[in-house]
């Protein structure tokens, strides 16, 4: 989750359909705010299953 921002927006580019979420309070090791991010993904991803 954590990596240079530019290879987060090429990916992002490359990828039809990815969310590219830039999160400025968590740093390496994530956070509050990064958790919320991954747990808000996971229920997304959870509803293309259905």
């Amino acid at each position: 989750m954590g990596s240079p921002l530019k290879t987060a927006w090429e990916l992002s580019k490359a990828w039809p359909d990815a969310e590219l979420e830039v999160i400025d309070d968590s740093g390496h090791t994530g956070g509050l705010t990064m958790r919320g991010a991954v747990l808000a993904a996971i229920a997304r991803f959870g509803k293309y299953g259905q």
